[in-house]
């Protein structure tokens, strides 16, 4: 969990971004958004689930002390 929190995410956040975003022009004002926007994803990759995961795993009747779990030991090797 920690290495997919840690090296996938971000990885693929910024592989989706290079893709998809940097070449992104706004027609409207021909201002290049891409940059900003490639900034905003790899930032929301890199941050850890938090309380949405745990709820999402309550919904879904999974393990929900496990989520806890993972989430603050993630959490704690962020900082």
């Amino acid at each position: 969990g920690v290495m997919c929190q840690f090296m996938l995410m971000p990885l693929s956040a910024s592989l989706v971004g290079r893709t998809f975003l940097l070449p992104y022009c706004d027609p409207n004002t021909a201002e290049n958004l891409g940059k900003h926007l490639f900034l905003g994803l790899v930032l929301v990759g890199c941050s850890p689930g938090g309380t949405a995961s745990n709820l999402v795993s309550l919904i879904a009747g999974a393990d929900v002390a496990l989520s806890v779990l993972l989430t603050a030991a993630s959490t704690i090797l962020a900082s």
